[in-house]
């Protein structure tokens, strides 16, 4: 048997990418051989943002992939449509050549929450994986819990709640108000929720197929939500990587923190 292959694919976002990057970089360096695929219009970005780093990140453990995503090179990319739905569509066939060139027995594939359909490909070549994800435990749960809330009438087949109400995932964790529901909180129109939400629901067949999901959270943080299935394994915290760190440091909020007291001021990232 040869050496174990990872197969590492983030959602095109920083805030995904980052993280995958992290957590591909820490198997590297445990003698694992790592290959993360983004879009080209990613994988530039990661490897500008390498700098001086790129020769102390990158080793032959760890490589960097790119597919083409179809879009022209300064085209916009951040609709739902573009973003979800068009870029799947675009990666599909590559992804699945990709991955039928890697041994099965010694293969597996690890993707972002948002991209878990890419396991459908990887299940049909044989190949195992698991699903990553940066949000919290608690917000996946809430996601792998769509199917029983449309059983249960909590919200219809598209998503939208059948009524304002409060509900609780497991005894212990905090009661949620249906208006709360991520998908719900986005900021897009109607349409567009409503797309996100057809998205997560196909997203959960490749949940399903996954070995294990690894969460960028701590047991003593979420204890209930973690304990919702024995597949889920936290790995966290995960701090911020160079690679995959698009923009520049703001510190600018700096001397504003600086005229408060010492644990004045609680941070939350979203």
């Amino acid at each position: 048997m040869g050496n174990p292959h990872i197969v590492s694919v983030p959602f095109p976002s920083q805030g995904h990418v980052n993280p995958v990057m992290h957590i591909s970089q820490k198997l590297a360096k445990n003698g694992v051989t790592v290959t993360v695929v983004n879009a080209d219009f990613i994988h530039t970005k990661v490897v500008a943002s390498l700098g001086d780093f790129k020769d102390t990140i990158l080793s032959s453990h760890l490589q960097l992939v790119s597919l083409p995503d179809g879009f022209g090179p300064d085209e916009n990319r951040y609709s739902v449509d573009k973003l979800f739905y068009r870029l799947m569509a675009a990666l599909r066939s590559q992804l699945r050549q990709l991955l039928s060139q890697f041994d099965k027995h010694n293969a597996c594939v690890l993707v972002d929450l948002n991209m878990a359909w890419v396991l459908e490909l990887a299940h049909d070549l044989g190949i195992r994986g698991v699903v990553f994800s940066s949000f919290s435990a608690a917000y996946c749960a809430i996601n792998f819990s769509i199917p029983k809330f449309i059983q249960d009438g909590i919200i219809d087949a598209q998503g939208v709640p059948m009524k304002q109400q409060k509900v609780q995932l497991r005894p212990g964790m905090p009661l949620m108000d249906t208006v709360d529901l991520p998908w719900r909180c986005l900021g897009y129109e109607e349409a567009d929720t409503k797309k996100v939400f057809e998205y997560l629901v196909e997203q959960g067949r490749g949940f399903e197929l996954a070995e294990w999901y690894l969460f960028n959270t701590a047991y003593d943080l979420e204890p209930e939500a973690v304990s919702l299935s024995p597949k889920i394994l936290s790995v966290g915290p995960l701090a911020a990587s160079q690679a995959g760190q698009f923009w520049k440091e703001d510190d600018s909020c700096l001397a504003w923190l600086d005229q408060h007291p010492p644990k004045s001021v609680l941070f939350l990232g979203l």
